[in-house]
């Protein structure tokens, strides 16, 4: 089975406090009573996330699904949670009770490859065969907010962006690609100034809790890449750049 490091986001206990007191078992465990003790752990529990509390008021724009999105995206602006600046395989150690005999399983977390089910990976559970009420409240919600802003809004919006991000790439650097290539969801620029790219994201993210894309491969340093498609704003662009250019000034 192939695996491969990744970059985790995890709580930060500078702002968070104790990450012990962060976490909670698997949603599909945890009874009401489970959930109220973890609610009043500590306020960014991943409880509010994965299961959150549910009113006789919830209604289609502001439920379950709605709030955990908020609570996320709140969390990541205020540094609650943050990306690992490398990337690495996770030890996983578990330390449990059962029918009073003291156990400890060591295991990690890393990405994998897909294979076919049964065969590399063990079977545990097919959750293909489970409905994903998440993903489809997720869904619904986030085609609210385009609709609601508008798909003509949306497009310009992303093309103004896209614009901006340009002209500030031809000024500072240069397009990877033909301007008649160039794309309204994300940039490609040539890093023809020879900054350094990883120490660069790695600044911004330590300093911010923000990070852009570098190139893929050989072009990791080559090349960098900023986005400007879903809910960014023309304004937060304009923020990311200015760190941008206090990095590389």
């Amino acid at each position: 089975m192939e695996v491969k490091p990744f970059k985790a986001f995890r709580f930060d206990s500078g702002v968070a406090g104790d990450v012990g007191s962060c976490i909670a078992p698997p949603y599909d465990c945890l009874s009401p009573a489970q959930q109220e003790q973890l609610y009043k752990k500590n306020e960014y529990n991943i409880v509010r996330i994965i299961k959150g509390k549910t009113t006789p008021s919830d209604n289609p724009d502001n439920n379950q699904y709605t709030r955990a999105a908020d609570y996320l995206n709140t969390w990541l602006k205020k540094g609650v949670l943050k990306q690992d600046l490398a990337e690495a395989i996770y030890a996983y150690v578990q330390d449990f009770q059962r029918a009073g005999a003291q156990f400890q399983r060591f295991s990690f977390i890393a990405l994998a490859k897909l294979e076919e089910f049964g065969k590399t990976v063990r079977p545990h559970e097919q959750t293909l065969v489970t409905p994903n009420i998440p993903h489809i409240m997720a869904l619904n919600y986030q085609c609210k907010k385009l609709l609601s802003e508008g798909m003509e809004n949306v497009w310009q919006r992303h093309s103004q962006m896209a614009e901006f991000v340009r002209a500030w790439a031809k000024e500072n650097f240069a397009l990877f690609c033909e301007e008649k290539y160039a794309s309204n969801t994300l940039t490609a620029i040539r890093n023809t100034r020879g900054i350094n790219v990883a120490e660069t994201i790695n600044a911004l993210q330590e300093k911010h809790n923000t990070i852009f894309g570098n190139g893929c491969g050989k072009l990791k340093e080559e090349s960098f890449r900023i986005a400007h498609m879903g809910d960014i704003t023309l304004d937060e662009l304009k923020e990311l750049l200015g760190w941008l250019n206090e990095e590389i000034s």
